[in-house]
């Protein structure tokens, strides 16, 4: 999930998985529609026994 400097709600991703059956882990995002700022992203990843979680700085430029 994909939010702004003041928190509010931007955008979500939700994994799929491809042809071999792995899920996708790059997405491409025109972010033609955002302002230029930073943006945070809260990103999780997960196998069958643990689950990983951070949040990562977005920078938009344009």
């Amino acid at each position: 999930m994909v939010y702004d400097l003041a928190g509010y709600f931007i955008r979500s991703f939700t994994a799929s998985q491809n042809e071999e059956g792995n899920q996708v882990t790059e997405w491409v995002w025109d972010v033609a529609e955002l302002e230029s700022g930073v943006y945070f992203a809260h990103v999780e990843a997960s196998n069958n026994e643990n689950i990983e979680t951070s949040i990562i700085k977005v920078a938009v430029i344009h």
